[in-house]
């Protein structure tokens, strides 16, 4: 599975999904360049997971993960003299980072709605 990195900016200090989602960001999640601290700030973010069925593309193929990020520093500030740090390297495990987040995020989702839809049962009989 590919992952497509868009722009990057230095870490931000930590807070809630919706605080973040009110900053304009999906999610901010904790990092380190150049063993600095800092956070990714989320902009957008999209998996497409692999259709097998489809030889049009090879990215649709075998799937990918396109993202926007910004570096933030702990305060939520964009970083830019952090970004002019940043190596290759830093930028793929970024990436990976923020794959990682958002499929644990979802997989929280799924496992509450689960839960509610249960609960709800419950609660009416049905």
């Amino acid at each position: 599975m590919g992952v497509h990195i868009g722009a990057s900016r230095p870490g931000a200090a930590l807070c809630s999904s919706r605080e973040a989602m009110q900053m304009g960001y999906l999610a901010e999640i904790p990092a380190r360049v150049a063993g600095i601290p800092c956070l990714i700030g989320v902009e957008s973010y999209r998996r497409q997971r692999p259709n097998h069925r489809t030889w049009s593309s090879d990215w649709d193929y075998q799937g990918y993960t396109d993202c926007d990020w910004r570096l933030l520093d702990r305060r939520g500030r964009i970083a830019e003299w952090l970004e002019r740090k940043m190596g290759k390297k830093d930028k793929e495990r970024i990436g990976e980072e923020i794959q990682s987040y958002m499929l644990r995020e979802a997989a929280e989702r799924k496992a509450e709605a689960a839960i509610e839809r249960y609960e709800s049962r419950r609660y009416f009989g049905h």
